[in-house]
């Protein structure tokens, strides 16, 4: 820029030397012409005057040319701001408008009413059609004859396809380092600029600008509404983001509503349905007892089938209790009766209550029994313990054992894997209980799954253990009713699993 401002000082300054050297150079002249003194006094003031003459006009060039750079570095200063400030406020209008529509409607006014631009609009191709999606002009009504012109479209077209900068000048095309070169462009000749806007390097829309004057683009303007384009996309790309969260969030809404509805249908369908169960299996059970106790006129085959038919009864009741348990849960209705317990009574208990099951399946369960005193619903407790003897056993091979071992232990020496969210307290004691087989084992991605509501491990059509698949769910939420935590550790199939319950004393 100082260079622009001093690039006519030397050749100033060559005019006033040469200009000086000619007058000193008169004065050998004039007095080979002539030794009159009125002669060299005239010439003397000529002199003088032709000097003051010369350097004033010296001194003239050099002023008016670094005013005249002035001025247009001030021009160029103005409208660098103006542009700047246009992207300023772009920025502000991209923060503060979240609707797409809105956001272009206020950068078309911006540019025409602060950019000084005579025509602004905003189009976006979808698919294979291009549609205008927002425009700003005093002067007409720009949809009403909208790509009506096919030289309009092939101009899109072009811009769409290159992704550069196009501009239009007297309806020839350029680049914008052919345009703003060229000598042979008059300044008044109206121009037309289409400005690609992407996202993620891909063409969505234009950005189009029409002024009446092609000298009111410079290369930096250009560069600065090219910076302002990409702020468009960026805006546009963020503004459906936006939007395609704000529809995901309402159909996420809208789901979680129907699924809340379902839910509270089934658990109402179970809660009516294990009572209405409940109800025939009682007469049912007694009266097989009764059969029972009496079986002496019975054939043996006779009482094996009374035992089966007691076996089945048995266990529908059970499935009818867990179907009970889970509609209570479900409706945050499971009451909890807690009391000061010995926790290896309540262990001892269940065992027993397990043990001819596994000996039908020729397992041992060993158990050392000590007393560690715990506030708990017993009767819950003890559900617990049972449900998962009783899976330990099902999912045990012949000949094999069960450990069942519980201890205190503080909250900063308990380990929990990574799937399972619980705040342990470390300044807090707790009691651990462990619950080991030495069966099938659970693969890891089914840890956490096995705690589901009706989940089985096993493919449902090829199964060979019975239930429904509610008793780890009930039993998880028995245990955080007490807020403690249960969870299962496996090294994979066939190596066994560990189930762990830790309670806060």
């Amino acid at each position: 820029m100082i260079r622009k401002i001093f690039k006519p000082i030397p050749g100033v300054l060559l005019y006033v030397f040469f200009g000086l050297i000619w007058i000193f150079l008169s004065d050998y002249i004039v007095m080979l012409i002539s030794d009159s003194i009125k002669i060299l006094t005239f010439y003397q003031f000529i002199k003088g005057t032709l000097y003051v003459i010369i350097t004033g006009i010296g001194l003239y060039i050099v002023i008016f040319c670094y005013n005249k750079h002035i001025v247009k570095i001030n021009k160029q200063l103005e409208k660098r701001t103006r542009i700047l400030n246009l992207l300023s406020n772009c920025n502000q209008i991209l923060i503060r408008n979240t609707e797409e529509d809105k956001f272009l409607n206020e950068i078309c006014k911006l540019l025409v009413e602060y950019g000084g631009y005579k025509n602004v609009w905003i189009g976006f191709k979808e698919n294979n059609n291009f549609k205008l999606a927002s425009y700003y002009n005093n002067n007409y009504n720009l949809k009403s004859n909208f790509l009506d012109n096919e030289y309009l479209k092939n101009k899109i077209d072009m811009t769409i396809k290159t992704g550069k900068t196009a501009i239009f000048l007297n309806d020839k095309s350029f680049y914008k380092y052919e345009l703003l070169f060229n000598p042979f462009l008059k300044k008044d000749s109206p121009i037309s600029c289409f400005i690609p806007i992407k996202i993620e390097n891909e063409v969505i829309g234009i950005l189009n600008i029409d002024n009446i004057d092609y000298s009111l683009f410079d290369f930096d303007e250009l560069e600065l509404l090219e910076e302002m384009a990409k702020d468009i996309g960026y805006g546009i790309k963020e503004r459906r983001k936006y939007k395609e969260n704000l529809q995901l969030l309402a159909k996420i809404k809208e789901d979680n509503i129907k699924l809340k509805e379902i839910d509270k249908l089934k658990s109402n369908f179970l809660s009516i349905i294990s009572h209405e169960l409940r109800t025939p299996i009682t007469p049912i059970k007694g009266f097989i007892e009764i059969l029972l106790k009496n079986s002496q006129s019975f054939s043996e085959n006779q009482r094996e089938y009374l035992e089966i038919i007691k076996n089945n009864t048995l266990r529908l009741q059970k499935i009818i209790e867990d179907l009970i348990d889970i509609s209570r849960i479900e409706k945050g209705v499971l009451q909890l009766n807690k009391e000061k317990v010995n926790i290896g009574e309540v262990i001892s208990e269940a065992i027993r209550d397990i043990k001819f099951l596994a000996e039908q399946n020729q397992i041992i369960i060993e158990h050392q029994k000590k007393d560690l005193y715990v506030i708990i619903d017993k009767y819950r407790i003890s559900q617990v313990i049972i449900n998962l003897l009783n899976n330990a056993i099902k999912f045990s091979n012949k000949n094999s054992k069960i450990e069942v071992g519980y201890s205190l232990i503080k909250g900063q020496e308990i380990k929990l894997p990574e799937f399972v969210k619980y705040n342990v307290a470390y300044d807090k004691n707790y009691i651990q209980l462990n619950i080991k087989d030495y069966g099938c084992g659970i693969e890891s991605y089914n840890l956490n799954r096995i705690f589901d509501e009706f989940y089985q491990a096993e493919d449902a059509l090829i199964r060979k253990t019975g239930g429904l698949g509610l008793g780890l769910s009930i039993s998880k939420s028995i245990i955080q009713l007490h807020g403690g935590e249960i969870w299962a550790e496996s090294e994979g199939v066939a190596k066994g699993t560990t189930f762990k319950i830790i309670l806060p004393l």
